[in-house]
């Protein structure tokens, strides 16, 4: 075998060598990448259980109509409206009704749809309005709209909503944070709805899991923002 033959050889050998060594490190690098993500990483099984997730809790709502923020304790007696020009009067609420709270409370913990952080914040949004009202931040009476909120369904920011709605909405990734979930939702190609100007892209919704299971951990009418 002449020189040649031999510097040919040990020139593939050291580059097949090489290439080896590159692999293997290309390899490991994309373990340890798939280690530190594992716990974003979303399997068909997790999109088919978000997508049902967000579905039932629709379909729960809509038989478990009530109020969830507009809950107060009345006054004893007619207050004057401070806004009417006519000196209207009507029942001022003086607070939050915390009973109401437990019940709305132990419904959806019933559910287990809701994830504990959720049912936190709701009471956590439901204390700084007692504060508000109790400090004369906020003027609320009954049978007018609250003066918090958006004016609209906080599931939602509908005033209506399609029969049936949570059959045909179309649910779409935004990002994935850990074990959460960012998405938003809107009714369907086929249906065309009026939504808050802000949200026409679609209602804003996070996802946890929590448990070994799929939780709504966020909505945006049950954001601090509004209240």
């Amino acid at each position: 075998m002449n020189l040649l033959k031999i510097s040919i050889i040990l020139l593939l050998f050291i580059s097949c060598s090489s290439k080896k060594k590159e692999n293997e490190a290309q390899t490991e690098k994309l373990k340890n990448e798939q280690l530190s993500i594992k716990n974003t990483i979303i399997t068909k099984k997790d999109s088919v259980d978000i997508q049902s997730l967000i579905r039932k809790v629709y379909k729960w709502n809509k038989s478990n109509i009530r109020n969830y923020f507009d809950i107060g304790i009345e006054d004893n007696d007619y207050s004057v409206v401070s806004w009417s020009s006519e000196g209207e009067k009507a029942i001022k609420y003086i607070g939050i009704g915390w009973n109401e709270f437990d019940s709305n409370k132990n419904d959806l913990e019933k559910t287990d749809y809701f994830s504990k952080g959720f049912i936190t914040n709701y009471r956590e949004i439901l204390k700084n309005i007692d504060y508000k009202v109790k400090n004369g931040d906020y003027e609320w009476y009954k049978g007018y709209l609250p003066p918090f909120g958006t004016g609209a369904n906080e599931w939602c920011h509908c005033q209506d909503h399609p029969d049936e709605y949570w059959k045909t909405m179309i649910i779409k990734t935004i990002d994935l944070k850990n074990d959460s979930v960012n998405l938003t939702w809107d009714w369907g190609k086929d249906t065309e709805w009026d939504w808050i100007d802000e949200y026409k892209t679609g209602y804003p919704l996070t996802v946890i899991k929590e448990s070994g299971s799929w939780k709504i951990s966020y909505m945006d009418g049950f954001d601090k923002k509004h209240y």
